[in-house]
């Protein structure tokens, strides 16, 4: 079997992968019936005799890597049978028609199952079996439907044939439950979780939940907590790291509690980072912040605001807050950007802001980066200015980027720069404000800087202001990257690819994430040569091997299924460490009960472009059984952002998808519950 693309609408087709069974040998007619949906095809081979000379069978193959995922094979497999002669799939649900024993079989897929039997097999009850009628010559899935084919059925006439439509094949849903509103919150005596805040899953696939409480031990409904899978998936239970009242006295000074919980991360193998606000005794507003390090280790102080002695003085300087925080994958670092109370100690405005390094124990690695203190390493001795307030933790490395102003030694103006640095080498400037703008010329400089991360191999990707000669309100922001010197990745106002998509402009940058390669994931609102309100936001993937803009998905793109639907509004975008994104879009022009769908995809470098595009995941309305085998259908999905407000993301906030594909979803049921789960999609 070739998996073919076909290209530019003109006919041409290209082979992107062959695919064959482990075990086909000749006259197998492995291929005869070919069925794809999303990253799966089912293939038939009903000449197989396995069970009698052709007897048949059919193989599950994930069309992106090429490896067979399953083979499935009838309980009753008889020669002759052909099973495998019509194939079909959705979902996780699989048909199969043996035509010349007149019977279809309906298969439930499991992951790491390589060898199945069927579910339930399809009888009309109003048919004979056995080649007389040809039951299963063809078969249909769509969503919880079937259709079957019975070509020599005579109920009218000899040979005139029939279809068979049958409802309500309803499958299991391919998550696990993590937390469902309503559920007896772990660790807090009469609290029940009332709402979900954010959700996400660490390397391995465990998740770490924030959740709002309700309940007569929920001091009417104001708790907030974290819940986390430890240790290790899948299906381990919540186990409280932290809520609202909870006596800290082990990692703090006697008397003190937790408040409110503010946000967290959980980046590391069981390994996360929590900010929260602190209560009780000796707790006032001066020292009420503090971030802490949960997981695997237990809980413990990183960080609080008040009184400090992390800089090395006597503990006058306080700090008095949070600017932002990023945390790493594989090296136990956080990296925070602060703020200190001005009057505190020796404090002023001349050296209040600074960004620092440090771990899970609370261990300083680098506290050099700050405001007033000499860049260390600068051949003219000019100073850190103002912290801008942002911070990017590479992945993988003790890098960080961050950007704050620069001071002259000497009289001259402070400007603001980007800066590379990390805990073992001294700092550089990736640019400044005022310096040319390579490739675009004519007297246009940077300007200012509005938002930043890093690829893999710490490659700085940030977002610009420009200044100077033809710069206008219309082409004034550029995406760019330091991929072998710095480059232009995308402008507003130039076209994205004009190879490709001629005409078609950037009229505005939504969010940009990067990945463990260099490729870079944007989020566009475009304008130009057939750009309607319709279809004007699109997600590309900026190809780091040929600096090109790839499209994956848009609005007003098809979305599959049965109804004609087209994605309406792009909703969410998020991009995890090894190129796996997801995207959360509204659909048109189809049922409207079935008018949101989740889409998922591999951008891994080493696949061709047609296999990077996204496919079909989960679509609203649904029908799954539940944990509890009722039945009922997906009303709503979500997940949390991981970008920040500046729209840069894989910075070191929070992932919701990881390496694997395991993503954290909360969805929303039409029964009313409301579940965090995750599952790979």
């Amino acid at each position: 079997v070739f998996d073919l693309e076909e290209r530019n609408g003109g006919g041409a087709v290209n082979e992107l992968r062959l695919l064959a069974a482990g075990e086909s040998v000749t006259d197998d007619f492995y291929g005869f019936a070919v069925a794809i949906d999303g990253r799966r095809a089912v293939i038939g081979a009903p000449a197989r005799s396995d069970a009698g000379f052709a007897s048949g069978a059919a193989y599950v193959v994930d069309v992106v890597t090429g490896a067979e995922l399953a083979k499935l094979s009838p309980s009753d497999g008889a020669a002759l049978a052909s099973f495998g002669s019509a194939v079909a799939i959705s979902g996780n649900q699989v048909l199969v028609g043996a035509r010349e024993a007149g019977k279809t079989y309906l298969f439930e897929l499991a992951d790491g199952v390589t060898s199945q039997t069927e579910t339930l097999r399809l009888d009309p009850g109003d048919l004979p079996t056995g080649a007389s009628t040809y039951y299963g010559v063809s078969t249909k899935l769509c969503g919880n439907r079937a259709l079957i084919g019975a070509a020599f059925d005579g109920l009218l006439a000899v040979q005139s044939g029939a279809a068979y439509l049958i409802r309500d094949l309803v499958p299991e849903l391919p998550l696990a439950s993590v937390a469902k509103r309503t559920d007896f919150a772990p660790g807090v005596v009469n609290a029940e979780f009332g709402s979900f805040r954010e959700a996400f899953v660490d390397p391995a696939g465990s998740a770490a939940v924030c959740a709002g409480l309700t309940g007569p031990g929920s001091n009417r409904n104001r708790d907030k907590g974290i819940w986390a899978q430890l240790p290790l998936p899948p299906h381990a239970p919540l186990e409280r790291m932290i809520s609202s009242r909870m006596d800290l006295s082990a990692i703090f000074p006697a008397g003190v509690m937790a408040g409110a919980v503010q946000g967290l991360s959980y980046n590391g193998t069981n390994l996360g980072f929590a900010r929260i606000a602190l209560a009780g005794t000796g707790i006032t507003s001066r020292n009420n912040g503090a971030l802490i390090s949960y997981g695997a280790n237990g809980l413990k102080a990183v960080l609080q605001t008040g009184g400090t002695t992390i800089f090395g003085g006597g503990g006058a300087e306080e700090i008095l807050r949070f600017a932002d925080v990023a945390q790493a994958r594989t090296p136990d670092l956080l990296t925070v950007a602060y703020t200190m109370r001005i009057g505190s100690g020796a404090i002023f405005s001349g050296n209040d802001t600074g960004v620092l390094s440090i771990d899970s124990d609370g261990l300083a690695q680098d506290t050099t980066p700050r405001e007033g203190s000499t860049i260390p390493g600068d051949p003219f001795l000019d100073s850190y200015g103002q912290f801008l307030g942002r911070a990017v933790q590479s992945r993988d490395t003790s890098g960080m980027l961050f950007p704050c102003f620069r001071v002259p030694f000497a009289v001259g103006t402070p400007v603001v720069q980007l800066v590379q640095d990390d805990i073992v080498s001294n700092p550089t400037t990736v640019v400044m404000q005022g310096d040319p703008a390579p490739s675009i010329g004519g007297g246009v400089v940077f300007q200012s800087f509005l938002g930043e991360t890093m690829t893999a191999g710490d490659v700085p990707i940030y977002r610009t202001t420009l200044s100077g000669p033809g710069v206008t309100r219309s082409n004034n922001e550029v995406l760019w990257t330091e991929l072998g010197g710095t480059r232009v990745m995308v402008r507003k106002g130039a076209e994205v690819n004009p190879a490709v998509e001629p005409g078609v402009k950037v009229s505005r940058l939504l969010g940009y994430w990067t990945t463990d390669s260099l490729d870079v994931y944007v989020l566009l609102k475009l304008s130009g040569t057939g750009i309607t309100r319709a279809n004007d936001c699109a997600l590309y993937r900026w190809d780091s091997a040929t600096l090109t803009m790839h499209r994956l998905i848009g609005e007003g793109d098809p979305a599959c299924g049965c109804d004609g639907a087209r994605v309406g509004v792009i909703q969410r975008v998020s991009v995890g460490h090894d190129s796996r994104f997801m995207v959360l879009c509204s659909l048109v022009g189809g049922s409207k009960a079935a008018n949101q769908a989740l889409f998922s995809g591999n951008g891994d470098g080493a696949l061709p472009d047609a296999l990077r595009l996204p496919y079909l995941a989960l679509r609203k309305g649904s029908r799954y059984h539940s944990r509890f085998h009722t039945v009922t259908g997906i009303r709503s999905l979500n997940f949390s952002l991981t970008h920040d407000r500046t729209g840069a993301g894989g910075k070191g906030l929070g992932e919701v998808i990881n390496g694997q594909g395991v993503a954290a979803l909360m969805v929303t049921f039409d029964n009313r519950a409301v579940e965090v789960m995750t599952g790979k999609l």
